[in-house]
């Protein structure tokens, strides 16, 4: 039915029929008629159908419609027969000669064509072609269901000629030099420049002759920016320029010229200064200045002129001087100034900076003048002559005038200034000679010596002559006089202390160097002699005799010898020459006498010639009888006793009251008439009747306020026949006629009283019966104790009750045993009581105790068989034969059956428990809820079953509940949100008044100081400590209590200790015999005192030591407070006190001062020893320095935890302050100077402020590449050469050892290889990485809860072996206080490898065996380890892991040492002071930026957090005064947001320390890259400065300050 269908007629003999070559797509119909023999039937009906679509046959006749630059228009005739529906076409085009086809797919509605007699075609438009381009195109269709046809027949077509535009705007110079001129412009914008490759710059000289050339070629275009910069160099100087662009098409097309630009190179620089520069004196107030101009035709431009800098003595400045001027120049001066003058040429500029040769040869001259100082020196002859010896400078031999020589006494013998008086000088004139003895001198006296050279008649009498002063003091003589005033300031049995005055100051000849004092004994027995010498004005003489009589007298000395004796004293000690009679005892007792027996008093000093008894009864003793007896009435014959002996004594009192009880004393008579001393008292009670049966004893237990506990013991021949015993109890006294009775069994041998009253004595009788019959009486008097007292006063309580362990049924506690400083009485003690009673939470009330008693000393105690989940009351006091002492009390709890011991006790004060816990429960959880619940308090106002709660974080694993009632119980609840497990326990706090310090202990002693610390009382509640201390040796001695101080002063040296540091000096004698104590105030009440333990602790680190432990002085520090031995300063706070951790005052002992290092600051003593000329006087933070202060150096106190030692007088001192910030975790130091003087020079030459940071980098690299090529030549030299080491030193060998060494050698490696194979390959693991990594952070945490928090979080992740090496680690380098988790962790080291492991990194990291592996030590190693090959192994490579870590440190920290003090000299060198106009002086704070970090740690902080410090400085009121200067590193950091990090570790500047911290890159890259940086084209640095500069204005970068000041303390004083 299509027209490109035909029709068909055919026969089938059969009824189905297939019908082929049909034409795909195409609509056909059927129909059908019977033939047979008889003909043809008639045609059915019509059966239309469709056939299938296939692929189309490709599209024909394709022709070009037209053509442009950019695109081309074509047309076909679709395929026909289509095949199908033609739904897309493709059209692919490349160009001519390529294959590279690009194919693009259209739908064939977007194919229309617009003209109508393109009906029956397709058309489309191929853009975006390039210019003059053939292409090769054709065409393929599509059916809908088939598929695609061929490609049409190619078509060939070119585009036409592109259009070049022309860039209209003017080219706009940005800059000019005298060989180069900088233009930029702006591109085409996108859319016109679709085709445009370039453009081109051309350029011609003023010239006629000139023509124009391009610049550099094809500018390519670029997409991304439309400003375009180029600087055309190789320029005539001074000459006009005219400059146009060309676009530059494809095929480098050039378009039309832009519009013109011209310009003129700058001036040149001159090529040459003038010459023959020459200075000449022509007087005392004039200098002439000459030269000799340079050729013209070395100018280089029309306009020049000359350039004259000079430095004098009192200022620098410059002039400049027209090349039309002449060729001189005259200008005032001063006598005697030097000039420094140099020249040079420079063009002169209307705008900029200008062109200049370099500087002329520097010439110096001395203008004429007096002579400079006069070199004198003075030397004392004797104690009355001295010899002035004066001489001129070389420079000043012709002064032939003389001089004037002026002495006058200033000081007078040990006389002060004001007690001399003003005296007259004595004036010699018109001296000559240059030795002039002075005589008829005062000994030991101060002299100033005036030497003035004489006016010569022409000088202007405006100019001062300068003088020369000298003091001297004449050499000593022996005193003249006596010291005065002496006086007892002491008087005792056995000591006497005197005081006395120096002699007066006239006759004192010098310095008083110590004092001779002579005592005599008067007495017959105490004849004798003693002698001795103080430097003090006082002594103390002790071991006397008592009652005695003495005469004392004193002298002084000068190291010339004793002066005369002053007036004796006559004085007697205390108490009697007799002692007190010995072991007074009753032998017999009746019922109205008692027998008594007594020894002599021991030594016998003195002859005993009578005793007196003294006697009362025990009731009532205010009326003693007394009675005197001697000669036979002391015999002992018929006393039948076995204590009496030959030496004893005997009396017998009568007429005495039966059953009463006495108290007898007796006392000796000496020969002299003295009586002694009484003896103590005895007391023995007379029986009923004489028939009654005595024996046995009756001995007090215990003692309360209210009760007393007796045990009696009767005689054994009676005792098992006594079946009750009677006791009466009643008070001391005879108006008592009603004592209590009470009886007990004849088995039970102790009674406990109750109910009595307290502080009264009762009289105890015990009478033992038989059937009614009396057989034994005993009686005695004992005393109850004051209520809330101790049983025994003078026995304190035991502290410290601390729960070691506990279970279901178990609690196991330890305690510290009470302190008792008298021997005697602490040989008293015996053993501890210890109670348990169970404590019911509920009613409130305690049950049944338990008594227990722990032998002393034992100090612990396992209480087994208890109760679960139950809460116990502990007491523990100490005992003694005849009482107790104060109680001890703490509350601790059973656990439940199967439950785990999770939640202890770490601490507790009277208002906090400090509770830890394990992490059983993990740290993944939710957190924890701490509760404490009030069960108990002694108080009655504390409200009960009150629950404080809190949330902890789940990483946490201590706490401290805060805010508690003294003397009250608690339940303490742990517990887990997502867990139902729970941790509980029991626990008590103090009560008040023991807020003690933790962990007190001396740290450091020498024989005249101690110097102790302590951590904190808990959550720093005290606001200030006090110390005291008593020699032990003085039983009748009283505390010397040191004034309190605040908390915030007791600084530790450094920074990280977490205590607090005290020092105690001047001590009369040896610390050892003191015993030192230490007491806190909170809230305003002073606490109980806490002991310091007598032995000194040792086990910590020596960096430990020295940072958390003011180092004591080794000598008596003498002078403090005296004249001229302080010296006032003003110490102020950082002006940006962010992060600032410390403040250092610094005495330098140099003159003038030298260079320090921050890294050995230390105090005077360590200083001395390390030969170091400076050191660390006070210091303070943030809270001890808020605002300025005066400071007196040398004042002899202790600030900030250093010993602030007198100065030496007349000596001349400078100090400095240094300032420590912690900005990122690693220490910054700074340093402020004040400096006056020359900046003003910086404010008058503008390019002089370009150029110095220019000069400061180039040194700077100059400095770090010395350091890399002298790293890099040490470690060839390092390979070249072989060393001997021993104990860390390196010397070299001997050529005659090298054979013996080489074979050591290899029998060493022999050795180490059997080592590897016995342990067959076993490396280094988990355990040892651990183990290094704890023995490192152990210095740098500082506290066993630091380095937890640190396994936990950083190290949480690793496996256990892991854990036990860091543990092990920390121990090992003397870590204390871990937990008993981390104890435990730590012992599972076992042996083997990881045991030799440990011990080897150890050894290497001490140094003791030196840096590396010897055959020594294998040697040793086999003797001590035989067969024990893991763990040899495990040692060596420890030791070499050890010994690399300490030697690796060392080298680091000594290269950052020596780089940053090139760049302080550098610095100072570079910095310049500043003076204004008139006599207005500003000071110039010169801020320099430090970065050390002498263990090579990466600073992270930026630029930016830094200057925000600074920023704070700009904006004080001080701002117009203060001028910013910087380090030559610091230029760079404004480059850090453009790739110049300046504090990242790829910086390639900056300070020395931080390059020193890159150091382990050995092979110097950091140094080369930073050369390669400097050496970058000078007007990209300049370029770079000026961007930093005014940056810098406006940000106020830098990193940190550093206050330095330096004075001269002589200077000071004398002016004051």
């Amino acid at each position: 039915m299509d027209t490109w269908a035909d029709n068909s007629t055919g026969h089938n003999p059969t009824e189905r029929l297939n019908l082929d070559q049909l034409i795909p797509y195409t609509q056909y119909q059927i129909r059908v008629r019977a033939i047979n023999k008889e003909g043809e039937g008639p045609f059915g009906e019509w059966v239309p159908f469709t056939t299938q679509s296939t692929n189309p046959p490709a599209p024909t006749d394709l022709q070009e419609e037209a053509t442009f630059p950019h695109a081309i228009e074509i047309s076909w005739l679709p395929p026909t027969p289509p095949h199908g529906n033609v739904d897309f076409y493709k059209v692919r085009y490349t160009p001519t000669g390529e294959a590279n086809y690009r194919e693009i797919r259209v739908e064939t509605d977007r194919l229309e064509c617009s003209d109508s007699n393109k009906k029956d075609r397709l058309c489309y438009r191929l853009s975006d072609l390039d210019p003059e381009q053939e292409y090769d195109i054709q065409v393929s269709a599509h059916t809908e269901g088939g598929g695609w046809s061929e490609w049409s027949d190619e078509l060939t077509s070119r585009t036409q000629q592109q259009n070049i535009p022309v860039l209209e705007r003017e080219l706009e110079v940005t800059d000019k030099t005298s060989n180069s001129i900088s233009l930029k412009w702006e591109g085409l914008p996108q859319d016109q420049a679709t085709h445009v490759v370039g453009y081109v710059l051309e350029f011609k000289s003023e010239d006629d002759n000139a023509e124009w050339q391009e610049y550099n070629g094809v500018v390519k275009h670029r997409k991304s920016t439309q400003d375009y910069k180029i600087t055309v160099k190789q320029l005539e100087t001074a000459t006009l320029y005219f400059f146009r662009l060309r676009v530059v098409g494809k095929n480098d097309k050039r378009g039309q010229p832009g519009p013109e630009t011209k310009e003129t190179t700058s001036c040149g620089k001159p090529e040459v200064p003038p010459e023959g520069l020459k200075l000449e004196s022509l007087d005392f107030e004039t200098l002439k200045i000459t030269w000799t101009p340079p050729d013209e035709s070395t100018w280089r431009c029309d306009n020049v002129e000359y350039l004259i800098d000079f430095v004098n003595t009192t200022s620098r400045g410059n002039w400049t001087v027209s090349t039309d001027a002449p060729s001189e120049l005259i200008v005032p001066t001063q006598p005697g100034t030097k000039w420094d003058v140099k020249i040079r040429t420079q063009t002169v500029e209307d705008m900029g900076k200008p062109q200049f040769s370099k500087w002329s040869d520097k010439v110096s001259i001395t203008t004429q003048s007096l002579p400079g100082e006069i070199f004198v020196t003075v030397e004392p002859k004797g104690p009355r002559e001295a010899l002035v010896t004066w001489e001129l400078p070389d420079k000043d031999q012709k002064w032939n005038y003389g001089v004037d020589i002026t002495y006058k006494l200033k000081q007078l013998g040990g006389c002060n200034e004001v007690q001399t008086g003003a005296k007259e000088p004595v004036t010699l004139l018109n001296v000559q000679e240059k030795q002039i003895p002075l005589e008829n001198l005062q000994p030991g006296s101060l002299y100033e010596v005036t030497v003035t050279p004489r006016r010569p008649p022409s000088l202007h009498s405006s100019i001062v002559t300068p003088k020369t002063v000298r003091t001297f003091r004449t050499k000593n003589d022996v005193p003249t006089g006596p010291p005065q005033n002496l006086q007892s300031t002491v008087r005792k049995d056995s000591e006497l202390g005197f005081k006395w005055d120096a002699p007066e100051c006239v006759q004192q000849n010098g310095n008083i160097t110590q004092y001779e004092f002579e005592l005599v004994g008067l007495d017959e027995w105490n004849e004798g002699t003693r002698e001795g010498v103080t430097p003090r004005q006082n002594t103390l003489i002790d071991q006397l005799q008592p009652g005695s009589l003495y005469r004392i007298k004193v002298r002084a000395y000068t190291a010339e010898g004793p002066g005369p004796w002053s007036d004796s004293l006559e004085i007697r000690t205390t108490g009697s020459e007799l002692g007190p009679p010995r072991e007074l005892t009753a032998v017999q007792t009746k019922a109205t006498q008692i027998q008594l027996t007594w020894l002599p008093p021991y030594p016998e000093k003195a002859i005993v010639t009578a005793y007196r008894i003294r006697y009362s009864p025990r009731a009532d003793d205010s009326n003693p009888t007394e009675v005197e007896l001697s000669g036979d009435e002391l015999t002992c014959s018929g006393y039948k006793s076995p204590i009496i002996t030959s030496a004893n004594l005997c009396a017998t009192i009568k007429g005495l009251q039966p059953s009463t009880t006495y108290r007898f004393a007796v006392q000796g008579q000496s020969s002299s008439g003295n009586w002694g001393e009484w003896s103590s008292d005895y007391f023995s009670t007379t029986r009923n009747d004489d028939n009654e049966l005595l024996g046995g004893s009756l001995k007090l237990l215990s003692a309360g306020h209210d009760n007393l506990k007796v045990k009696w013991t009767p005689p054994a021949v009676i005792g098992e026949k006594i079946d009750k015993y009677d006791l009466f109890i009643s008070v001391a006294s005879v108006l008592d006629q009603n004592p209590k009775k009470f009886d007990v069994s004849g088995h039970t041998t102790d009674y406990h009283f109750r109910n009595l009253d307290s502080v009264t004595q009762y009289n105890v009788t015990v009478q033992g019966t038989s059937e009614g019959n009396k057989l034994w009486f005993i009686s005695s008097v004992f005393s109850t104790t004051d209520f809330a007292e101790g049983l025994l006063s003078w026995l304190p309580a035991p502290t410290d009750l601390h729960l070691i362990e506990k279970s279901d049924t178990m609690l196991h506690v330890d305690w510290v045993p009470p302190e008792i400083f008298d021997p005697e009485q602490r040989e008293l003690i015996t053993h501890h009581r210890v109670t348990i009673a169970p404590f019911d939470p509920t009613t409130g009330k305690t049950g049944p105790s338990k008594n227990y008693t722990v032998p002393y000393p034992g100090n612990s105690i396992k209480f087994e068989g208890l109760r679960p989940e139950t809460i116990y009351n502990i007491t523990v006091q100490a005992g003694t034969n005849s009482g107790y002492g104060h109680i001890l009390w703490g509350t601790y709890s059973t656990l439940a059956p199967g439950q785990r011991h999770i939640l202890r006790l770490l601490n507790r004060t009277p208002t906090t428990l400090n509770v830890a816990w394990e992490p059983v429960w993990g740290r993944a959880h939710s957190g924890y809820t701490l509760t404490a619940r009030t069960l108990y308090s002694v108080y009655g106002n504390v409200r009960l079953q009150q629950i404080k709660s809190f949330d902890v974080d789940a990483s946490q694993t201590e706490f401290v509940i805060r805010g508690l009632h003294p003397s009250t119980v608690y339940n303490v609840t742990l517990t887990p949100k997502d867990h139902n497990e729970v941790a509980w326990g029991a626990y008590a706090t103090l009560p008040p008044g023991w807020f003690v310090v933790k962990n007190l202990k001396q740290c450091d002693k020498t024989d005249f100081a101690v110097s102790m610390s302590w951590e904190p009382v808990e959550l720093d509640m005290a606001s200030d400590y006090q110390v005291r201390y008593l020699r032990v040796k003085e039983h009748d001695g009283i505390w010397t209590e040191e004034e309190a101080r605040p908390a915030k002063e007791l600084l530790c040296p450094k920074d990280g200790c977490g205590r607090l540091c005290y020092l105690v000096f001047n001590l009369p004698h040896n610390p050892s015999e003191y015993v030192f104590q230490v007491r806190a105030k909170v809230d305003g009440e002073w606490n109980h005192w806490k002991s310091a333990p007598k032995k000194m602790t040792s086990s910590e680190p020596l960096n430990i030591r020295r940072s958390c432990c003011i180092v004591p002085p080794p000598y008596f520090v003498d002078n403090i407070g005296a004249p001229g031995t302080f010296w006032e300063v003003d110490v102020n706070p950082a002006a940006t006190e962010n992060n600032v951790t410390r403040y250092y005052v610094v005495v330098d002992e140099r003159d003038p001062p030298g260079d320090t290092n921050w890294t050995e600051l230390t105090d005077k003593v360590t200083a001395n020893k390390m030969k170091i000329p400076y050191y660390v006087a006070a210091s303070f933070n943030l809270e001890t320095l808020p605002e300025p202060r005066k400071v007196r150096i040398g004042d002899g106190s202790v600030i900030g935890g250093y010993l602030n030692y007198p100065l030496v007088k007349g000596k001349k001192y400078n100090y400095e302050v240094y300032t420590i910030w912690n900005v990122t975790g690693a220490p910054l130091v700074g340093r402020l100077r004040d400096v006056r003087g020359w900046d003003w020079l910086f404010n008058q030459i503008y390019f002089l402020w370009i150029f110095l940071p220019i000069i400061c980098l180039l040194v700077l690299c100059c400095l770090i590449w010395m350091v890399y090529k002298y790293c890099k030549d040490r470690h060839r030299s390092r390979k070249e050469h072989s060393r001997l080491v021993t104990n860390g030193q390196h010397a070299p060998l001997l050529e005659e050892q090298k054979a013996g060494m080489n074979e050591n050698m290899r029998q060493l490696e022999s050795r180490l290889d059997k080592m590897r194979g016995a342990v067959d390959g076993r490396a280094r693991g988990d355990f040892e990485d651990g183990y290094m990594k704890g023995y490192k952070d152990a210095n740098k945490l500082g506290s066993a809860n630091a380095a937890r928090r640190r396994l936990d979080d950083e190290y949480g992740a690793r496996d256990d072996r892991f854990h036990e090496g860091y543990v092990k680690g920390l121990k090992d380098a003397g870590m204390t206080g871990m937990t008993t988790s981390m104890h435990n962790l730590a012992q599972r080291t076992g042996g083997g490898y990881s045991a030799g492991f440990a011990q080897g990194y150890k050894d290497g990291n001490s140094g003791i065996f030196g840096d590396r592996v010897t055959p020594s030590l294998v040697s040793r190693l086999d003797e001590q380890y035989a067969g024990q090959e893991d763990f040899k192994q495990g040692y060596v490579d420890g030791f070499k892991e050890g010994a690399s870590s300490r030697v690796g440190d060392r080298s680091r920290f000594e290269d950052s040492r020596r780089l940053q003090q090139s760049l302080t000299e550098l610095t100072e060198r570079l910095t310049s002071l500043e003076k204004t106009k008139g006599d207005e002086i500003h000071s110039t704070k010169i801020y320099h930026v430090y970065n050390q970090q002498p263990e090579g740690a990466t600073m992270t902080s930026t630029g930016a957090q830094l200057a925000q410090e600074l920023e704070e400085i700009g904006s004080t009121s001080r701002r117009s005064t203060l001028r910013r200067h910087y380090t030559p590193g610091d230029y760079l950091k404004q480059d850090a947001e453009e790739g110049y990090n300046s504090l990242s570790r790829n910086r390639r500047s900056l300070s020395a320390s931080a390059l020193a911290a890159n150091r382990e890159d050995k092979s110097g890259k950091w140094a080369e890259q930073l050369i390669d940086l400097v050496s970058e084209p000078l007007d990209t640095t300049i370029a770079r400065i000026n961007n930093y500069t005014s940056s810098s204005n406006d940000r106020g970068q830098g990193d940190v300050v550093e206050e330095k000041y330096y004075r001269s303390h002589k200077e000071e004083h004398s002016s004051r």
